[in-house]
């Protein structure tokens, strides 16, 4: 048994982009509640199943030993998704939004039992689960179309295929040490973006090797919503 985390529906309503904001709204307080306990099940047992996959933490460790020093974000900067993340990441997170009403009955009955049990063991059945569902529950849109939409900002960079998993990058990019000039910081900033572009290079090599359509996209201050508490 594990703790879980809490979002309120204030918080839901950060999310961007938030195409199923019509069916959300339509829920009554109490259904709201539950689908908000319900996703941050998905949400964790998606984090196990994806840090086995693809060895997320590899990568968020070699920020963490970088030769550069890269400030996590403090959790009340963070937006909805690096949140979700803190128990597993410190810098990487996925960017999805997750649309656990595509689930079938079936589906859905499963993931109810796994969070009236608090039960976030990474089984066979539950892998399986994950494996056979997280593509439809990630995607934008499922019909068989696919095109660009902005996982942020209106900014070219942003934009990426509607069913692509989407990684996240962030640390708190504007945090200065005790004494350092604007030149230091400059210079150091600079110097973390290229050690960070080597370490995202190293990340997409893996990702394309899994087989797993995906993209990944470095944020910063200005190209998110931070939490509402």
């Amino acid at each position: 048994m594990e703790q879980f985390e809490n979002i309120t529906i204030q918080n839901f309503g950060t999310r961007n982009p938030n195409s199923n904001q019509m069916y959300f709204n339509n829920l009554k307080e109490e259904e709201k509640k539950d689908y908000l306990s319900l996703y941050i099940t998905y949400s964790n047992l998606l984090y196990k199943f994806l840090l086995e996959q693809l060895n997320l933490k590899k990568y968020d460790d070699m920020i963490i030993n970088a030769d550069n020093h890269f400030q996590p974000v403090n959790v009340n900067d963070m937006d909805i998704y690096q949140y979700l993340s803190i128990k597993y990441l410190k810098y990487i997170y996925i960017r999805n939004n997750l649309y656990i009403e595509r689930l079938s009955n079936e589906e859905m009955e499963y993931l109810k039992l796994k969070n009236k049990n608090h039960d976030l063991e990474l089984d066979n059945d539950t892998r399986n689960f994950i494996s056979n569902t997280y593509l439809k529950v990630i995607s934008e849109q499922i019909d068989s179309k696919v095109v660009n939409i902005s996982y942020g900002p209106d900014n070219l960079r942003f934009y990426k295929p509607n069913n692509a998993l989407i990684i996240a990058i962030r640390f708190d990019d504007y945090y200065k040490e005790v004494g350092e000039t604007s030149e230091e910081w400059e210079a150091k900033y600079n110097d973390k973006l290229l050690e960070l572009d080597m370490i995202k290079a190293c990340l997409n090599s893996n990702l394309k090797k899994s087989g797993i359509k995906s993209e990944v996209i470095i944020y910063n201050d200005f190209s998110v919503i931070p939490l509402k508490h």
